[in-house]
């Protein structure tokens, strides 16, 4: 068994030894790197000394020691006055000190020593840990709701046992008021101001508590303030002897010269040193954002930033929204804890997924579109005088006043709008070429949304795979750090809960006590992979188990999706209609992947269809290899055409849901009605569209997974684009026919590729030797590749090889040219090679611009 690396110094594992190289060679470790041997350094240019008088002023320790050499720097305890380090411009300035037999300070014989070296590790802050924190477990009140008699009671009790109680409500404001005491005896006229989910209805209990530091321009002139409410004797005390200590930096003169990050730090120092039940206190600068982050009463997290101004008036907007009507929190808290147990969104530490925010975001959009909420536009036209509101010049007026708002114009309870909004988000909404914006109401394409913008803020909109435009900063994009893989498992996640929302377990619960309802839509991923180890297929032709099973393990696909922000106004001008861009477009991303693969990974191409030369393939077959690759292919050709052949007979019930057909195998029948994939991907089972039952499509595991499809009739993408429509009318799936989930319209395919040397491997390193001379990003690659080639050796054992093949899927909410690969033998290198393919092809492609 291997064991894994690990880097002192950075604090991270590798699981072997290509890995480590590659973090090695990273940027974070080379800064780490030289900072630590920049403290290496210094510590031999530094002395420690320790036996000193309490209350020893720095003076006293210039004068002893500046006769060794030039003093650069002095770190004095001034807290237990234990030690000090002196630090001189030279080594020999440490000999001579060191060399001193007897020293005295004050009175008091000092010893001195020379300063150990301690390496330097990775600190991301102290570790927080709450004391009495009151946090929910999710798992009691997912089982809790199960005893509620509908969908409806669940959605209510989940909003009462998540949601912040009173006292956790009076507790934050005390928090929020103690400290705003304190801070007017150092920066007057200041206000505290909470935000966030705390503050706009939309908290739950455990909630970090998000604060500003408004701090007024008066706050630089001098004047005095009234302080209202006095503090204790104690809380006066420390203010007075910090104060009296630090008042160079108090003055207007120095606040005036502080930005933000020293204000930051100057906040931090108050905080710790004046209120006395705040813990862990400790500031981060580096953020977009300074904040500095503590404890408070022992229990709840505080962040306070200054005039976070943006925040304050976004939370005000969102809380409007909370009690315009009781629907929009029961949608929210639902919403928000099946992103957080299907790992779609995330409070802190997103990590490429949606923030609390962009999901809250989402379903402000989607209410607007029901027309449940009215849009910022629309509360603009309401306002008076007293709402008007400009930030960093952008628009934040919207009327604040609950009592001048119309009423919602939607009916459809918190249960049917939980089961639209899924069903919108998975089959209606185009991200690939729409902005969402909560402004307006409406999804516009990213053109005109640039267009919109005006020359000097169009490229601020970072353009991702979800767009969702900020209702007040325009040219925000509050979902801009979601990636492609990030964007097909939130889909995967939107199809999924719009597939349960419509089954009959989720209407009402059973005799048996089994889950239903939002329990459902809430198991978490852990609990959804535990439940089934191995991936389900979703067929829609009767097949004999061995068939499905074969080709369940032997395909492994990526998608590219159709983007339309990425396309120039010549390419689009030249293909004319939409149908002719999505075939222009297709037969690019053929060309580009091809490219990618021969002249930036410098990979052999031993068989190109689209050049139907019959020797290469002659030659290819000549060889051993080459015989096995080929004879793999012709086994998934023959696969396919006898999907395409098979026909079912069927017996339709009155429910879509619960179609069924029967597979039978050599020693068993099978009847499987339509089940959640192993990880809650995607409506899975045996289905068969009713009126075309020869046009057959299999599809194994995620979208990501295998894809083998014949042609379907022409008809077809017509029938695909109006899918959407029906089902959002008739509140579930369409009864004249059903296709699953990325029907294929167009195949190209296979090519059949051979890899000599490893050139996916230790790119970092060789990346780092080139330098950045090269201005064009394939040619860069190309470049990377040939240096591993000139210095890696051959793969050890024999080449890998493997087929390639392209099918344009349409799926509801987007086109996507789907790359299928196929390994004559499956094998590590091969799986570690699709890994770097689906990360290098999406970086290349995404900065791609199609011409």
């Amino acid at each position: 068994m291997s064991r894994s690396l690990f880097c002192a110094l950075c604090n991270v594992s590798a699981p072997n030894e290509v890995s480590m190289q590659s973090h090695l060679a990273g940027k974070k470790h080379v800064r780490l790197e030289l900072l630590d041997e920049k403290n290496r350094e210094e510590t031999s240019r530094s002395i420690f000394v320790r036996g000193f008088p309490q209350g020893c002023p720095e003076l006293a320790f210039h004068d002893l020691f500046s006769r060794c050499g030039t003093i650069q720097k002095l770190v004095l305890d001034t807290k237990k006055w234990l030690y000090a380090f002196v630090v001189f411009t030279s080594k020999e300035s440490v000999d001579r000190a060191l060399q001193m037999r007897i020293a005295y300070l004050m009175g008091h014989q000092v010893h001195i020593h020379p300063k150990k070296h301690k390496p330097l590790t990775v600190k991301t802050g102290p570790s927080l840990q709450r004391e009495n924190e009151p946090r929910v477990n999710v798992e009691n009140v997912i089982e809790s709701i199960q005893k509620e008699k509908c969908v409806l009671d669940q959605m209510h009790a989940l909003v009462c046992q998540m949601q912040l109680s009173p006292a956790e409500q009076s507790l934050r404001r005390d928090i929020c008021n103690d400290l705003q005491k304190v801070l007017l005896y150092f920066f007057p006229f200041c206000e505290v101001l909470a935000f966030g989910s705390s503050s706009n209805g939309f908290g739950v209990k455990g909630a970090d508590l998000d604060l500003s530091l408004n701090l007024d321009n008066r706050h630089l002139t001098g004047q005095e303030v009234q302080l209202g409410e006095s503090l204790s004797a104690e809380a006066l005390r420390r203010i007075s002897q910090f104060k009296q200590k630090h008042s160079e930096k108090f003055t207007p003169e120095h606040l005036r010269n502080c930005d933000s990050e020293k204000l930051t730090r100057l906040l931090k120092d108050v905080i710790k040193n004046c209120i006395p039940e705040s813990k862990q206190v400790y500031a981060i600068t580096g953020a977009r954002c300074p904040v500095v982050k503590f404890f408070a009463r022992s229990s709840v997290q505080c962040d306070i930033s200054i005039n976070n101004k943006t925040g304050c008036r976004n939370t005000s907007f969102l809380y409007l929204c909370s009690i315009y009507d009781t629907r929009v929190r029961s949608l929210v808290f639902t919403v928000r804890q099946w992103a957080k147990s299907r790992e779609v969104a995330s409070s802190i530490n997103a990590g490429g997924r949606l923030n609390n925010y962009a999901l809250t975001q989402l379903v402000m959009f989607f209410l607007e579109v029901e027309r449940l909420l009215p849009t910022v536009l629309m509360l603009k036209e309401l306002c008076g005088p007293e709402d008007q509101c400009y930030i960093n010049d952008w628009d934040f007026t919207f009327c604040t006043k609950l009592e001048a708002l119309p009423p919602p114009r939607c009916d459809l309870n918190a249960a049917q709008l939980l089961h639209k909004f899924f069903t919108y988000y998975a089959n209606e909404c185009d991200f690939s070429t729409s902005v969402l914006c909560p402004r307006t109401g409406i999804a516009t394409s990213i053109t005109e949304l640039k267009s919109s913008l005006g020359s000097n803020i169009e490229g601020k909109f970072k353009v991702s795979p979800i767009c969702i435009q900020d209702p007040f900063v325009l040219d925000h994009n509050v979902a801009m750090s979601v990636p492609e893989k990030t964007f097909r498992h939130i889909m995967a996640e939107f199809r999924r809960a719009a597939t349960i929302c419509t089954s009959d377990k989720f209407s009402s619960p059973n005799d048996q006590g089994e889950p239903w309802g939002i329990q459902l839509l809430l198991s978490s991923c852990a609990e959804t992979e535990s439940a089934s180890s191995t991936p389900a297929l979703r067929v829609q032709a009767g097949l004999p188990a061995e068939a499905l099973t074969q080709a369940c393990g032997m395909n492994n696909s990526m998608d590219i999706s159709f983007r339309k922000e990425f396309f120039s106004k010549e390419f689009i001008n030249r293909a004319g209609s939409t149908d002719m861009l999505k075939e222009q477009w297709f037969e690019e991303v053929i060309a580009l992947v091809h490219k990618i693969l021969c002249s930036c990974l410098l990979f052999t191409c031993i068989s190109d269809p689209r050049t139907q030369n019959a020797n290469v393939k002659k030659a290819a077959a000549s060889e051993p290899a080459g015989k096995r690759l080929l004879a793999a292919i012709e086994s998934a050709s023959t696969f396919s055409e006898s999907i395409a052949d098979s026909t079912v007979d069927m017996e339709m019930t009155e429910q879509p849901l619960k179609k069924q057909c029967t597979v039978e195998s050599k020693n068993h029948t099978a009847s499987a009605a339509p089940m959640l994939d192993s990880r809650g991907s995607d409506l899975v089972g045996i289905q068969c569209s009713t009126s075309e039952a020869s046009h057959m499509t299999v599809e194994a595991g995620l979208s990501e997974s295998a894809h083998i499809s014949a042609k379907p009739p022409a008809d077809t993408i017509d029938h695909l684009q109006s899918t959407a429509k029906e089902n959002h009318s008739t509140g579930g799936i369409n009864t004249s026919e059903e296709w699953t989930q990325g029907t294929e319209i167009e195949s190209r395919g296979p090519f059949l590729y051979q890899a000599v040397h490893r050139t996916w491997s230790m790119r970092k390193i060789f990346k780092q030797k080139l330098g950045e001379g090269i201005d064009d990003q394939y040619e860069r690659e190309r470049k990377i590749s040939e240096m591993i080639v000139a210095e890696h050796p051959l793969i050890s054992a024999a080449p890998i090889e493997f087929s390639l093949t392209y099918s344009q899927v349409f799926e509801p909410s987007r086109t996507v040219a789907r790359l299928t690969l196929l390994a004559v033998q499956k094998d590590k290198e091969f799986k570690q090679l699709l890994m770097f393919l689906q990360a290098f092809f999406d970086k290349l492609i995404e900065k791609h611009r199609f011409t």
